[in-house]
């Protein structure tokens, strides 16, 4: 790509043979993105006639991906997903997961107590449920 030069600077060889500055090829593509210009083809193509600087194809693509994520909003994260339901799992009750209480299902036994008229009723519900099944 470059070359030395006599003086020891290093030249791009092409248009004048000036030395190209450091940012050069990336400002002309931040350049082309800005203006839209997506193909990676297309991009050398407009670094090449704005500025007469060459980059290659893997280079403009390498960059625009680089350009396009850093303007992309943060991803929000998700809600982590909801505990089944405690009817969910008691209809499976023999399932390699069910082998004892959460800390979630304890809450919504507690709910369902005083939705019962508290732990006595809660009690008595389940004996007459016991003799049910």
């Amino acid at each position: 790509m470059t070359s030395k030069q006599a003086g020891g600077t290093a030249a791009e060889p092409g248009t004048d043979g000036t030395p190209e500055k450091r940012g050069e090829k990336t400002r002309a593509v931040k350049e082309a993105v800005a203006e839209g210009v997506t193909s990676p083809k297309k991009i050398v193509e407009y670094v090449r006639e704005k500025t007469g600087l060459e980059i290659s194809p893997s280079y403009a693509s390498g960059l625009k991906t680089q350009l396009l994520k850093s303007r992309r909003k943060p991803r929000q994260q998700q809600p982590p997903p909801e505990s089944p339901a405690p009817a969910a799992a008691l209809s499976h009750p023999h399932r390699a997961e069910a082998r004892g209480l959460t800390p979630e299902d304890l809450a919504d036994l507690a709910e369902i107590a005083a939705r019962a008229g508290g732990v006595g009723k809660l009690r008595e519900f389940l004996d007459a449920l016991g003799k049910i099944r």
